[in-house]
């Protein structure tokens, strides 16, 4: 896939870079709280219409997503079964998609925002050289940059991006890291 592919090119030009000590390079991998379980189903829905998911998918997952309820049982009675409006289901092949659609903002946010590692590599004989702010998978999600103000900027854009979507990062699950 592409972000494969990006995380290889990645990976070989830091190496690179940290053995020529040119560059130094700083990244954090932030953990979201519950990842899967903050994601707000209509917002998820709103977000594959915006991205042009035919609407039988969005109905068909809606679909899906309709059957999932709960009942409460406190002592020796049972709620009425409520519907579960929110999260993903864990242990299901599409929810690293459907999490990685909810994201989508988030990337486009970070990758817009000129900041990252600046990274510099021949495609058919030409130099290209771009800032790449990110690598992100499912909930995975490591911010790179070649300072720690710059990583401090994604990490704002990240965080008001969490704000919207209703989700928060874990600092138990997330490391920086120092190249």
């Amino acid at each position: 896939t592409k972000e494969v592919g990006r995380q290889s090119v990645l990976t070989d030009a830091v190496h690179r870079n940290s053995r020529k000590g040119t560059q130094a390079s700083v990244a954090i991998n932030l953990g979201i709280k519950g990842a899967y379980n903050s994601v707000v189903q209509e917002a998820l829905w709103g977000i594959l219409d915006t991205l042009g998911v035919e609407d039988r998918v969005t109905k068909l997952l809606k679909d899906i997503y309709k059957s999932n309820k709960v009942d409460i049982k406190w002592e020796k009675q049972v709620s009425e079964p409520t519907e579960i409006k929110r999260g993903l289901r864990q242990g299901c092949p599409l929810s690293p998609l459907l999490f990685m659609m909810y994201l989508q903002g988030l990337e486009a946010k970070l990758e817009g925002s000129g900041l990252g590692f600046n990274l510099s590599f021949v495609k058919q004989g030409k130099l290209i050289e771009q800032a790449l702010p990110a690598l992100m998978y499912a909930d995975d999600i490591v911010l790179m940059a070649d300072n720690k103000e710059d990583l401090q900027r994604l990490m704002d854009i990240c965080g008001n991006e969490g704000d919207r979507l209703d989700f928060r990062f874990s600092k138990e699950k997330s490391a920086v890291m120092i190249f």
